[in-house]
């Protein structure tokens, strides 16, 4: 596996022995973990923001007549 150096500000690096003496695993693992889960939380985004994008772009004209269609059908219904 590669590796890589990264300068780390004292109270960080603190945190981050700490955690991984807390889980009794390498300090590498909770920087592999800590990235995965950042670049995951930032692919994550950028879906949601995709979704949201078609969304703006979609009417919902025709599900307003569908609704109004089923809210009809459901009045004789108890």
């Amino acid at each position: 596996m590669p590796r890589i150096s990264v300068y780390l500000p004292e109270e960080l690096e603190n945190q981050l022995f700490y955690q991984a003496k807390e889980r009794r695993v390498p300090a590498s693992r909770v920087v592999q973990e800590a990235l995965n889960e950042c670049f995951r939380s930032g692919r994550k985004k950028k879906a949601k923001e995709a979704v949201i994008k078609l969304l703006a772009r979609t009417s919902f004209e025709p599900w307003g007549k569908i609704h109004q269609e089923r809210t009809a059908a459901d009045v004789g219904r108890s």
